[in-house]
């Protein structure tokens, strides 16, 4: 950015004069710290507070000055200049290869493990259709889930002294290598190497990085979840490939406290409360076609991972990190209630917690 830049050059020129000035440990650019500094566009005076983020500024409201973005900061800050700034810690990088190493090796023996060997093999999925082997409920799965890989690993590895950009670049590149790992097991084994598999992989991984890039993670964000679900009788049941994907369901949520923050309203107990969309299949792949049903859905439900905020508990502890790794990515039964689309069938279905189903014919 162009102010970093010339603040840059500036800290620069003053840090080669200071040998002149003995008696100056630190260099202030005023007298008094200064909250914030006074702009006038159109006629109207505001504070402005230049805060580094990812992209330069963190604030709310933008305007520009001379082509430079700058925004409103409705609760200014003291700044300062430090021309002696203490050198950051080399981050832990046995430690980030260990956890790196690790999660690719349970990819490995999840999947290479998986079945018999066979001769190495591609094959289509495709993607949500009906007459798919689950549905479309795998690649839900898939991107769900490499999604929170993605997002935790940025987190361990900040927490490991690396840049917030160096975490989320690894957290990325780690979770997609990870998903090219399971895909390979795959193609010696009995499903094969899908490359619909591995983009939704790669796809989920992108977007934990890209939500904590643009620090949308008080706003946006993805579980997955378990539920109760009849097994299937005998009598309707049919050969299928894999586990039984009725007792999943996987969301996309919009946190209101987020949407609060950006609004610029309390919104009171409905901090805690989300608005999901969610997928889920029943009957596949066990149970005879007219059973099966693909359900998308809308619910609210409880952001526990909110809560545990407002407890005063963060990530900055492995305890932490671990109970925020359980309230914000795993959907727990009965904290949501909601009506689900069967779009085999096109019937709705509910209010329910995602288990109205059973096996009769809609």
């Amino acid at each position: 950015m162009f102010v970093q830049k010339i603040l840059r050059i500036a800290a620069t020129a003053f840090a080669l004069a200071e040998s002149e000035l003995a008696a100056a440990e630190l260099f202030r650019l005023f007298p008094e710290p200064v909250a914030a500094v006074q702009f006038t566009l159109a006629g109207d005076s505001r504070s402005r507070l230049f805060r580094p983020n990812t992209f330069g500024f963190l604030d709310t409201d933008e305007a520009s000055l001379s082509g430079i973005p700058i925004r409103w900061d409705p609760e200014p800050r003291e700044t300062t200049i430090d021309l002696n700034p203490q050198r950051a810690p080399a981050p832990h990088t046995f430690w980030a290869g260990v956890i790196s190493l690790a999660a690719m090796t349970g990819s490995a023996l999840n999947s290479f493990d998986d079945g018999l060997n066979e001769k190495f093999h591609f094959t289509s999925e495709r993607w949500f259709q009906s007459d798919t082997y689950v549905g479309g409920g795998d690649k839900a799965s898939h991107f769900v889930s490499y999604n929170i890989v993605s997002k935790e690993l940025a987190i361990i590895y900040q927490g490991l002294g690396y840049s917030p950009k160096q975490s989320r670049l690894m957290g990325f590149a780690v979770s997609a290598f990870t998903g090219l790992v399971t895909e390979l097991g795959d193609g010696r084994g009995q499903y094969g190497f899908s490359y619909e598999d591995f983009l939704s992989d790669a796809a989920g991984a992108a977007s934990g990085a890209l939500i904590a890039a643009y620090d949308l993670d008080d706003l946006i964000g993805f579980r997955a979840g378990v539920m109760r679900a009849p097994s299937t009788p005998k009598q309707d049941s049919v050969d299928g490939l894999g586990k039984d994907y009725s007792r999943e369901i996987y969301t996309a949520d919009l946190k209101l406290v987020g949407l609060a923050r950006r609004a610029r309203i309390d919104p009171g107990l409905a901090r805690y409360l989300l608005f999901s969309t969610t997928y889920g299949v029943k009957g596949y792949p066990y149970a005879l076609p007219e059973f099966r049903q693909r359900q998308i859905g809308f619910e609210i439900g409880l952001n526990l991972g909110q809560v545990v905020w407002d407890l005063g508990v963060g990530n900055d502890s492995w305890w932490g990190i671990a109970l925020h790794f359980v309230f914000d990515n795993i959907r727990l039964p009965y904290t949501a209630i909601g009506y689900r689309y069967d779009l085999n069938h096109r019937q709705w279905h509910g209010p329910d917690s995602g288990n109205g189903f059973s096996f009769s014919t809609p």
